[in-house]
């Protein structure tokens, strides 16, 4: 059972079909939970597997509550509301294909959830009830305000499970990242789902201090960070621990999207120098911004593909972004938009000559090495930790002092004018593909199930 407690953000929804997939092909029965089933039948539909006989895909199980948490669970239904249909998120669509009763049910959405969320915003300092904690525990100085509960993805499952016949079942959690911690919540997970289960964490801790891994139910984690795993291991050898390669994507669509073909028409003949993804502090906008001055604006064209997420951002920051939106240079364009199709995000790579990725202070894995490698594009680095590595190791572009202005614009002129090795791109690509994935991941699962 394949349960995704996000979608609309990121990779999320790619790497859960793709988990899906790899399990298919290697004769899982798979089960899938996930917010918007849309996305994840679109991309299984792109690989010809919307109906594989072994696949069930269905939305989160809705809970049935007591009186002590039906306030939580609304708040969070309403929030969740608000992300899809204020930010406008792939849920939010509306497409042809729709039955009636489904587009009529949007588009009453569309125009509802926005004017209630400008409402409740205005209100809810005013209305205790409003503002009440939607967690089990929380205080002022919560480092983890907004995160998950575990206790609600307990409850989920026990649903689930009632309802499916006799069989051997594994959870797999597809995003560990984003739920709280602390034992209190735990242990309520714990008496409501029984399962064997895993998942895997994007932005590990540096030691395992979260108190899941005390639960004997949970049997491994999947993280990206090699070290990583060596470090939990020894700390917690009755646990699995696996190294995943970071895969991605390489689809392309059909018809160059629109998107792309600004970039190039606007570009006219100018090397392009592509930034994208989830934008936030991580993606070092201070020296992208700089990056933009000091190039020759007659030889390079920038353009930054993402949805913004600006509380992630310092003021400067912030400052920087706005400024890009409402007064743009003449050689920069900007969406600020999540891509819902990745062909379309990977459409925009295609159209590039090289691609900036010298985010600051990042210690983990990153899929664009995989994308500058899927498309033969030169990618630029900071020279610290897993990224750095990468570049260093597979001779993908440059690995540069990721707050030296002079040395980026140096290590873009040196790649545009001298391009990589081919068989340096294939080698990454031989490393960090789907089936190299599905060896880890099978032997992973093989390991916790057989125990």
């Amino acid at each position: 059972m394949l349960y995704n407690p996000i979608s609309g953000h990121g990779h999320l929804d790619s790497w859960l079909a793709m988990f899906m997939i790899i399990l298919l092909k290697r004769g899982y029965v798979v089960r899938c939970f996930t917010p918007d089933t849309e996305a994840l039948l679109l991309r299984l539909k792109q690989r010809g597997m919307e109906r594989h006989p072994n696949a069930t895909i269905l939305p989160l199980p809705v809970l049935t509550f007591s009186s002590r948490n039906f306030k939580k669970y609304l708040i969070n239904r309403l929030r969740a509301l608000r992300n899809t249909y204020v930010n406008r998120l792939e849920g939010s669509r509306i497409t042809p294909e729709m039955p009636f009763s489904l587009r009529f049910k949007k588009r009453l959405a569309r125009l509802l959830v926005p004017p209630a969320y400008t409402f409740f915003s205005a209100i809810r300092r005013f209305v205790p009830f409003l503002t009440q904690s939607v967690v089990l525990t929380q205080s002022a100085t919560d480092n983890e305000v907004g995160f998950f509960s575990p206790g609600d993805w307990g409850r989920q499952m026990k649903t689930v499970r009632s309802a499916l016949p006799p069989g051997r079942y594994f959870l797999f959690n597809m995003y560990m990242d984003m739920y709280r911690t602390d034992k209190a919540n735990w242990k309520e997970f714990a008496r409501n789902c029984r399962l064997p289960w895993a998942g895997i964490r994007f932005v590990p801790s540096p030691t395992p201090r979260e108190a899941y891994y005390d639960l004997p139910t949970l049997k491994g984690m999947c993280f990206l960070d090699e070290a990583l795993c060596r470090a939990y291991s020894m700390v917690l050898p009755i646990k699995r621990f696996v190294c995943l390669p970071d895969v991605t994507s390489a689809a392309l669509p059909d018809v160059t999207p629109p998107v792309a073909q600004v970039i190039t028409e606007r570009a006219n003949g100018r090397k392009v120098v592509f930034m994208g993804g989830s934008i936030g502090g991580q993606k070092n906008i201070k020296q992208w911004r700089e990056l933009i001055r000091r190039a020759d604006p007659l030889r390079f064209f920038f353009a930054q593909i993402g949805e913004i997420h600006y509380n992630t951002c310092s003021q400067e920051e912030r400052d920087i972004l706005r400024n890009l939106a409402v007064t743009p240079p003449e050689n920069f364009f900007m969406l600020e938009e999540y891509l819902a199709d990745e062909r379309d995000f990977n459409a925009c790579i295609a159209a590039a000559d090289a691609i900036f990725a010298v985010y600051k202070d990042f210690r983990i894995s990153s899929n664009m090495p995989g994308k500058a490698a899927a498309f033969d594009k030169p990618i630029i680095v900071s020279d610290k930790y897993l990224m750095g590595e990468a570049v260093k190791h597979y001779g993908l572009g440059a690995s540069i002092p990721e707050d030296d202005a002079a040395a980026i614009l140096a290590a873009l002129e040196r790649v545009v004018e001298t391009p990589q090795p081919q068989e340096n791109f294939a080698a990454y690509r031989s490393n960090h593909n789907e089936e190299a994935m599905g060896q880890a991941l099978e032997k992973f699962l093989d390991d916790c199930i057989s125990e």
